[in-house]
């Protein structure tokens, strides 16, 4: 039991203590509304940085792909153009393998009906000749017309381009980046714990790790330091993975800035590697080459330049890009000078590849030019044959026609005849089968004149031709090619012991070995005409030595078609001496025949006469 006054004192604590107990809600109450601000603005702080750095993450891939982008489809109309130098390049190989093929076809093939002839093998050689024209002209190496393409270096390219990275990041990095220590799904459900402050929520852990990734990507993951030239030699069709270094930056988090110590100016005279003006166009390998790496190096630095001159920030992923213009220029200005080198390196082994064809065709001609020249002796020998062999054939006939008169005549021959009285009769008979003898020496005589001279007016004709023929050829074979008339390929020579030098200095030789040794001596020469022989003396079918030759060049082909020419000249004189011989064997052998019968018909006569003596 209380009393009234303990009630009332009782009742007015109580109402001071709820006083206070509501001062101290109230002033929690604002307190937790202050925090709860102060939290959302860190929250919205966070997503802010987190959209800002999402923003430039994808401004700079998207970048770095279309920097890649051109790289690759630069790379890709480098290759086009060595697949298309490599197919001129199988083009003459297969030639020269036709060629060989062809030449032993027509070697081997004497009295074939499918034989090679030599149009055959002039028309391989011509083939050859518009194949290796092209490959020249698309090489650019021709001695008298090559019009090399000079690009013009300054001084100070070489010496700033010491940066030993590259600009773009490889697939596999990019994949590698992609794995994160990413938060389970679950997390995203539980909110907030109590006694737990917001800032400390899951999802805001998450744009924190989003926000740090570079940061931690940069210290605790190296980039790949493995690249692949792109090389431009044949068969080698390697994709290429352009890798920059990671630069160590302990410093580096993602609110740091980066300086920029120079403005972008892409027409500074060391990011014009290639002229400031774009090359002439050209149809050579190199000219080509030379202007896809001059528009390709443009269309990139415009690029860089553009992008640098616009983003007036801190690179969000120095391990795949450069802080500034003036280090990402240097590196595409190295890599277009790596390019370029290459294509030099390539061009090179062109020309070693082709000096080498050429020099197997070179081979290869001799073989070919003394087949040509034995089918040019067959050819008018066989042409010569069927002339003669159409006066014996008239000979013939006029010759049957003849043994069928004696064959009457001997019917008619018969002992009646012997008789006085059948007299005139017997004149008769003996001066028509006289008349007939006599056609006939007169026919073989005659015959024979005509063969003897025949066969020498066709040796006349035939060296005539033959002399034509060779001029024609000899001047043919002057524009041929060679290998002196290309430029010389860059060779390494090769080492050489000391002791063999120091024997070469003592016998006072020169130390540097010949890379590549001529095939025969060189230059113009005068090559000699056919000389006349008793036998064309006496047969009166060459007199005097034929008019001299004077070529421009001196090569195999030539050399063999002189020697070709003169074996060719004795084989047919030696044909020529045994026609004559046949024919007047031939003559004297109807000689026989035509006296056998002449005494024959005089012994038969006589004998009838005696008959009625």
């Amino acid at each position: 039991n209380f009393s009234s006054e303990e009630i009332n004192s009782l009742c007015h604590r109580l109402e001071k203590e709820a006083s206070r107990i509501e001062f101290v809600e109230s002033l929690i109450m604002i307190n937790m509304e202050k925090m709860e601000s102060e939290y959302l603005d860190q929250a919205n702080d966070v997503i802010n940085k987190f959209e800002s750095k999402f923003h430039n993450l994808s401004l700079d891939l998207i970048f770095i792909e279309k920097i890649q982008r051109l790289l690759t489809n630069l790379q890709v109309n480098i290759k086009c153009e060595v697949a298309k130098s490599n197919l001129q390049t199988d083009g003459l190989n297969s030639s020269l393998e036709q060629l060989q093929r062809k030449v032993e076809m027509c070697r081997n093939s004497k009295g074939d009906k499918k034989m090679v002839t030599s149009e055959d093998l002039l028309g391989f050689v011509q083939t050859w000749k518009e194949k290796l024209g092209q490959r020249i002209q698309y090489l650019n190496c021709r001695l008298d017309t090559a019009s090399m393409t000079q690009v013009v270096f300054t001084d100070n390219v070489m010496t700033d381009l010491e940066v030993e990275s590259d600009i773009m990041v490889s697939s596999e990095a990019l994949e590698e980046e992609a794995k994160v220590d990413l938060v389970t799904p679950e997390s995203f459900a539980q909110p907030s714990r109590m006694g737990k402050p917001m800032i400390e929520d899951p999802a805001v852990e998450v744009v924190k790790k989003i926000l740090q990734l570079p940061d931690e990507k940069c210290s605790t993951q190296p980039c790949d330091k493995d690249r692949s030239q792109t090389g431009l030699k044949r068969h080698q069709n390697r994709g290429e993975h352009i890798v920059k270094k990671a630069q160590s930056s302990a410093s580096a988090t993602s609110t740091g800035s980066i300086t920029r110590y120079s403005k972008p100016n892409r027409m500074d005279r060391k990011f014009q590697v290639l002229g400031e003006k774009p090359p002439p166009p050209a149809e050579d390998f190199k000219g080509i080459i030379l202007t896809l790496l001059w528009e390709s190096n443009e269309h990139l630095l415009n690029v860089v330049e553009e992008f640098y001159r616009r983003e007036k920030r801190a690179v969000t992923r120095p391990d795949c890009m450069y802080e500034n213009f003036d280090q990402c220029a240097e590196n595409i200005c190295k890599k277009i000078l790596e390019y370029h080198m290459q294509t030099d390196e390539y061009h090179n082994s062109c020309l070693i590849e082709l000096r080498a064809q050429m020099r197997r065709f070179e081979e290869l001609l001799p073989q070919v030019c003394w087949l040509v020249m034995e089918n040019f002796k067959e050819n008018h020998w066989k042409r010569f044959c069927v002339s003669a062999e159409e006066i014996r054939g008239q000979f013939r006939n006029y010759q049957e026609k003849l043994e069928k008169g004696k064959d009457e005549n001997a019917q008619k021959l018969h002992p009646n005849l012997g008789h006085p009285a059948h007299f005139q009769e017997m004149e008769s008979l003996c001066q028509v089968e006289e008349k007939r003898q006599n056609d006939l020496d007169t026919a073989i005589v005659t015959t024979r004149e005509k063969l003897e001279e025949f066969t020498r007016r066709y040796g006349r004709h035939f060296i005539a031709n033959l002399a034509s023929f060779t001029e024609k050829f000899l001047l043919q074979l002057d524009e041929v090619v060679t290998i002196d008339d290309v430029r010389v390929a860059r060779m390494e020579s090769p080492r050489q012991k000391t002791s063999i030098l120091i024997r070469r200095k003592l016998a006072r030789l020169s130390l540097k070995e010949e890379s590549e040794k001529p095939l025969i001596e060189r230059g113009s020469r005068k090559w000699p005409g056919i000389k006349p022989t008793e036998v064309t003396i006496q047969n009166n079918i060459l007199l005097r030595k034929t008019s001299c030759i004077t070529t421009t060049k001196t090569t195999l082909g030539h050399l063999a078609a002189v020697e070709a020419r003169d074996a060719v000249y004795l084989k047919y004189l030696t044909l020529f001496e045994k026609e004559l011989k046949k024919i007047q064997e031939d003559s004297i052998l109807q000689v026989k025949e035509a006296q056998s019968w002449k005494d024959c018909w005089k012994r038969s006569v006589l004998t009838i006469q005696g008959l009625y003596l």
